[in-house]
């Protein structure tokens, strides 16, 4: 159950109640979830009880509905508050050690560079060679035919694996690092969280 499942419920569990009453309440109950933020929704309504229980506690407040309110979104708040101090533990951490995982994401950024690198000159140096022994085998079938023809065939062969696997061993590459940037970015928003937006 979300926040506005939960809201619409409360309200409805509140009916009985003069609307200022069940408004300042929802209210009250709305600012709760927004501080608590998306990631604690369920903690919140965990530790407030189903709508039905938090309802019924309201209504028989008898005149003392701020102090019920204060006293349950109280309850709901050590959660988020808790959760909150794991995150800033979390940041500290991670910003104390970054010496050690920056270094290590660098090797690894670096090495992904040289593979791409390393491949691209690979690929190069053999379609370069391709068309050497093309070249050398129509030099060569002047003299002897079979020498110059296998040279060319082999010129062929090569230049055209060279040309089939280029595409395949680049996607392989970028694969690698579009797989450890998102990665990144997932360790980036469980470390740091991501910002709430109040409604």
């Amino acid at each position: 159950m979300n926040k506005y499942e939960y809201l619409a419920e409360l309200r409805n569990n509140l009916s009985t109640l003069p609307k200022s009453e069940q408004d300042e309440a929802v209210k009250y109950y709305r600012g709760v979830f927004n501080d608590a933020g998306k990631s604690n929704e369920q903690s919140v309504v965990r530790n407030l009880g189903s709508p039905e229980s938090l309802g019924n506690k309201l209504k028989n407040s008898e005149g003392n509905l701020t102090e019920i309110l204060y006293e349950t979104g109280k309850n709901a708040k050590k959660t988020s508050d808790l959760s909150d101090k794991k995150r800033k533990n979390l940041l500290l951490i991670t910003t104390l050690l970054f010496p050690i995982w920056g270094s290590l994401a660098l090797a690894v950024i670096g090495a992904v560079f040289l593979m791409f690198i390393g491949f691209t000159a690979i690929f190069i140096a053999a379609l370069i060679l391709g068309v050497a022994l093309i070249c050398m085998g129509i030099v060569h079938m002047i003299e002897t035919v079979s020498i110059g023809l296998f040279h060319i065939g082999a010129g062929f062969v090569l230049s055209g694996t060279v040309l089939l696997s280029f595409m395949p061993a680049m996607n392989f590459v970028f694969w690698i690092f579009k797989s450890l940037l998102k990665c990144g970015m997932h360790l980036l928003k469980v470390f740091i969280g991501k910002p709430e937006v109040k409604a």
